[in-house]
């Protein structure tokens, strides 16, 4: 069993979906080390689950330790910004959220599933 056949199973026990992961969802679970990036994905577009599904993979499911604890993580960003600073840096995620979801796209699936209002 290859690890991209076993990533569709884990995420869709994980996410109880009858279908596959999104072809992006799958890229991110592809990386074989976590690294920050930016994810320009309309909201209803499966972003949470993509990335929780494919850090769930490497860090639960593989037990590799290059994909850092979510305590470990928030921590790290808590020391790094403080509680304000999150604050701040979490209103600017939910902007930039609701303003990607306006984008206009000339992918016909996504714009289907935009419609569909999956």
């Amino acid at each position: 069993m290859t690890s991209q056949t076993f990533f569709d199973g884990w995420f869709e026990s994980l996410t109880t979906h009858a279908s596959s992961p999104r072809q992006w969802q799958s890229e991110l679970a592809a990386e074989q080390s976590c690294r920050n990036r930016l994810i320009r994905i309309p909201t209803g577009l499966g972003k949470t689950e993509g990335v929780l599904a494919a850090w769930s993979f490497h860090r639960l499911c593989r037990n590799d330790d290059r994909w850092p604890s979510w305590r470990e993580r928030c921590l790290g960003l808590l020391n790094r910004f403080g509680p304000a600073g999150l604050a701040y840096l979490e209103s600017l995620l939910r902007a930039a959220d609701i303003r990607g979801s306006r984008l206009k796209t000339n992918d016909s699936e996504l714009a289907q599933e935009l419609k569909a209002g999956i």
